[in-house]
């Protein structure tokens, strides 16, 4: 398909150069041609075991209480963002709120085909995220939360 592309714009941009074509017909065939090249690019780096797959994305605050917590919260509400505006269907399977403010622990399943490699695989398998303490000065209080993910197609239900 895209090599019938290409072709397609190298024929229409001869056309075009003898006068018997548009500007504007060779930009809209070249425009389709490297908007498809772009997809199969994208689609051959994403060629991991289960980058295609939706994911189950588990955010949970650790050490540094009401600031881990609040951290998490603005960590869940970046994600469901950069979900919302890719397309996915985010879905809330668990939600346990801090004891003040914030979240202690979250899981959402993020629906959507390349969802792991797109933008969850980012947050990699279990990473510790950490925030230096607004409050501090020296550095001594810090927040931690750990960001972690499953593979929709790795759960196995007994």
């Amino acid at each position: 398909m895209a090599l019938s592309l290409l072709e397609d714009t190298e024929v229409l941009f001869e056309f075009f150069k003898e006068g018997e074509g548009t500007q504007q017909q060779v930009e809209e065939r070249f425009t389709q041609a490297h908007e498809l090249t772009e997809s199969l690019e994208f689609r051959n780096m994403l060629g991991q075991d289960g980058d295609a797959m939706s994911a189950v994305l588990q955010i949970t605050a650790g050490a540094g209480g009401t600031e881990s917590c609040d951290w998490a919260n603005m960590l869940m509400r970046m994600y469901l963002m950069w979900a919302e505006k890719n397309g996915f269907k985010v879905k809330e399977l668990n939600f346990q709120a801090g004891d003040v403010t914030g979240v202690k622990t979250v899981t959402l399943e993020i629906d959507g085909e390349f969802a792991v490699g797109v933008g969850v695989r980012a947050g990699g398998e279990g990473p510790s995220i950490v925030q230096i303490s607004r409050l501090s000065r020296r550095g001594e209080g810090m927040s931690y939360v750990m960001v972690s993910r499953l593979e929709l197609g790795k759960i196995r239900v007994a």
